[in-house]
């Protein structure tokens, strides 16, 4: 079902790039920046019902992954610094609130252009991340007890689903992203690089995650890890979620911003 849905993701967002080459060549305005785009690929194709439904489903999918980044940060941060700062850290509402004060700033940022070594550092940390936790899996297994599969109900079909989708979520924000791009008629292949990898990562994590904790795996991997590298992990996927944050919820600032008619800065200004 992985492989199945990331194809299936991965195909759609590539036949996504195309469909904005597609609108520029019909419409030459799209070739300069625009705030909106895949609203922008909604109404040439269905009229403002089709805007509607973009802005709709986009803006409820990233503001619900944004909204779980912030509590898994919160929860996180919790966790590693509870104990070394319980006045401060004691809390997990706490921390959630303290990430989100500190991501405000960043979320003023203008496109993706104007921050793009975040991707760099959430792409790293999440491949440094997944190779801990692996080795960590592998040198545990001869100590954790597997227990055999009972086989799938509904409830853990559907769970895997929902959380299999999730980890593609990001795929609303291809769109802006290729609108920064130079040559934007290299998106279609940019997708196909970024799942390939993204299947090289998630793929060996969960099968080795099943096949050394088996029906026991926890819904986070970290839980079936301890130690040192469940320390380091777990700070990495805090830079991860804190960095990922801030792609993610940059389109529905940019479409805040053209809703509200705030003019873009002029020069290299740090917030657009």
């Amino acid at each position: 079902m992985l492989l199945a849905l990331g194809v299936g993701v991965g195909v759609s967002g590539s036949r996504l790039g195309l469909s904005w080459v597609m609108l520029e060549e019909h419409y030459p305005k799209y070739k300069t920046a625009c705030r909106t785009p895949y609203p922008s690929i909604g109404y040439e194709a269905l009229g403002r019902p089709g805007k509607l439904l973009v802005v709709v489903a986009q803006n409820l999918t990233l503001v619900g992954v944004t909204t779980v980044f912030l509590i898994l940060s919160g929860d996180i941060l919790q966790a590693l610094l509870g104990e070394h700062a319980p006045l401060v850290f004691s809390s997990h509402c706490y921390c959630t609130l303290l990430v989100g004060g500190l991501l405000v700033p960043l979320s003023w940022l203008g496109t993706p252009k104007d921050f793009w070594p975040t991707a760099i550092v959430a792409m790293a940390t999440t491949i440094i991340a997944v190779f801990v936790v692996v080795i960590k899996l592998i040198v545990d297994a001869p100590t954790i007890e597997v227990k055999e599969n009972n086989g799938t109900s509904f409830r853990s079909f559907f769970l895997g689903f929902g959380t299999i989708l999730f980890s593609f979520g990001g795929a609303a924000t291809f769109p802006t992203i290729q609108n920064d791009m130079k040559d934007r008629s290299k998106f279609p292949q940019s997708v196909a690089i970024a799942f390939l990898v993204l299947l090289l990562m998630y793929v060996p994590i969960s099968t080795v995650g099943y096949a050394v904790v088996g029906e026991e795996v926890p819904g986070n991997i970290l839980r079936a890890v301890s130690g040192y590298a469940v320390q380091v992990t777990q700070a990495l996927v805090l830079l991860h979620l804190l960095t990922a944050y801030v792609i993610l919820v940059n389109p529905v600032t940019q479409g805040l911003e053209e809703a509200l008619n705030i003019p873009r800065s002029e020069g290299n200004c740090l917030f657009n």
